[in-house]
């Protein structure tokens, strides 16, 4: 999923993963490391959400909320800082 986010415009992505496996969190990361490499102003930061429920949807920004407020250490040892993304 990061590297369609990192790819050319136009690309999509589909994430099927069984009931609570974690489909919400693996691309809440994914959304918000691409939002936090990219570069000030850029018009590649937008996220358009849709879901079929409004519960679905609080989940959904409850999880972007903890996610953001934890960042990730990639195996290499690197911080992907996300300050001011929400």
């Amino acid at each position: 999923m990061r590297r369609i986010l990192a790819g050319p415009t136009g690309r999509s992505a589909i994430l099927s993963l069984p009931t609570g496996a974690g489909k919400t969190r693996v691309a809440v990361d994914a959304l918000l490391d691409h939002l936090a490499l990219q570069k000030a102003g850029s018009k590649r930061n937008a996220i358009l959400w849709i879901a079929q429920s409004d519960e679905l949807l609080r989940q959904a920004w409850d999880c972007f909320r903890q996610a953001w407020q934890t960042p990730p250490v990639r195996s290499d040892n690197q911080m992907i800082p996300r300050n001011g993304l929400l």
